[in-house]
C-alpha cells in the first residue's frame, strides 16, 4: 500500500503535489518545483526555488534536504539500506544533473553552489570489510564549490575541501577535506595541480 501511494503521488502535478507534501507535514516551499517522481522519504525540507527534475527515485531515505535555489535535474537514483537513518544534503545553489546514483545509506552531504556534471557518477556510503561480515557504513562530504566531473566513483568515507575539479573517471577514496583548490584525477584520485580559489569560475 505504501509503495502504491507513492507512485500515486509521483504523476500529480508539481503543485498539488508540494500542497499534498506540506499537508502531511513536509517542510516545502511553495515555490519549488517537483517533477514526476518516485519520492519514498519519510522527512523532506525543501527550500525557496529549488527544482525537482522528472524521472528522480528516491527509495527508503530518511531525510532529503534542499537549500535555496538548489535543483536535482533528471533520471538520477537516491537509495538506502532498511533500518538506518539515511540522509542526503545539498546545499544552495548546488546542482545535480543527470542519471548519478546515490547510496544514502551513511549520508551524503554535498556543498553550497557544488556541481555533480555530465553523467553516470556513483557515490557509496556503504560496503564490506575484509575483516567483518557486516556493513559498515560512511558519510561521503563535498565541500562548497566543487566540480565533480563524469562517471566518478566515491567510496565510503570519501570527503574533499572547498574549490576543487574533480576529473572525470576520478575514483576518490579517503579523507581529502584539507585538500583545495586543486584538481584532482585518477585511480585513486590525488592532486594533479593546484588552481588559483580566485578565478572566475568561483567568482
Amino acid at each position: 500500500m505504501r509503495m502504491l501511494a507513492f507512485v500515486f503521488l509521483a504523476f500529480f502535478p508539481s503543485r498539488l503535489k508540494v500542497h499534498i507534501l506540506r499537508l502531511l507535514g513536509h517542510e516545502v516551499s511553495k515555490n519549488c518545483y517537483i517533477g514526476f517522481c518516485y519520492l519514498d522519504i519519510r522527512h523532506l525540507t525543501i527550500g525557496e526555488r529549488c527544482h525537482i527534475g522528472h524521472g528522480n527515485i528516491f527509495t527508503r531515505l530518511d531525510r532529503l534536504t534542499l537549500a535555496p535555489k538548489s535543483r536535482i535535474n533528471r533520471w538520477n537514483r537516491f537509495t538506502s539500506t532498511l533500518g538506518v537513518k539515511s540522509e542526503f544534503v545539498l546545499g544552495e545553489e548546488a546542482a545535480v544533473t543527470l542519471r548519478h546514483y546515490f547510496d544514502c545509506a551513511g549520508g551524503i552531504y554535498i556543498g553550497a553552489r557544488c556541481i555533480i556534471a555530465g553523467h553516470r557518477s556513483s557515490f557509496f556510503t556503504h560496503s564490506k570489510g575484509l575483516h567483518q561480515k557486516k556493513n559498515y557504513f560512511k558519510s561521503i562530504r563535498i565541500g562548497a564549490d566543487n566540480y565533480v566531473g563524469s562517471n566518478v566513483v566515491a567510496a565510503p568515507g570519501f570527503s574533499t575541501g572547498e574549490k576543487n575539479f574533480i576529473g572525470l573517471g576520478a575514483v576518490c577514496v579517503g579523507e581529502l577535506s584539507s585538500i583545495s583548490c586543486s584538481l584532482l584525477v585518477g585511480n585513486p584520485a590525488r592532486v594533479k595541480k593546484s588552481m588559483p580559489g580566485d578565478s572566475p569560475y568561483f567568482a
